[in-house]
């Protein structure tokens, strides 16, 4: 994200709007310890996307051997703003758990969407992106799968 000439970074960020889903995976990937500015930075995180007693009492929540169950159609998607500092903090986390090989399936779609990548199609673009004929996109031949992180062109 560019800086605006004479706004400060720090007021800069990103809108995001999010599932029950989407907060709990972000809270999951708070990392238990950190240096100082990290549990802070954590803090203010945790702060935007935890879910509050109100909240589960709406959502019919239960928890049962640490799992937790709500009902998804009537929980609303919030919209949380990170500021800069926050989103590079989450995406500090995400690499690490990559690193490390620890990213569950269902955390995909969350975790793309920190990284400012995203399959959520944009007002214009088709599945297979802007401008792609659906004829000439059924003809391109599917490419073999490579290793997370693989840069293709």
């Amino acid at each position: 994200m560019a800086n605006k000439p004479g706004v400060p970074a720090t007021m800069l960020g990103k809108v995001m709007e999010l599932t029950i889903k989407d907060r709990l995976i972000i809270i999951q990937l708070l990392p238990p310890r950190a240096s100082m500015a990290g549990q802070i930075m954590a803090k203010h995180v945790m702060k935007k996307v935890q879910i509050t007693d109100k909240e589960k009492e709406g959502l019919e929540w239960k928890e049962d051997g640490g799992r937790a169950f709500w009902k998804d159609e009537v929980a609303p998607k919030i919209k949380v703003k990170f500021t800069l500092d926050e989103i590079d903090f989450l995406r500090a986390q995400v690499k690490e758990f990559d690193e490390k090989k620890m990213i569950p399936m269902d955390f995909i779609d969350t975790l793309l969407r920190i990284q400012g990548v995203s399959d959520i199609e944009e007002e214009g673009e088709s599945e297979q992106g802007p401008d792609v004929d659906q004829e000439e996109a059924k003809e391109i031949p599917p490419e073999s799968p490579g290793e997370p992180g693989d840069a293709r062109s």
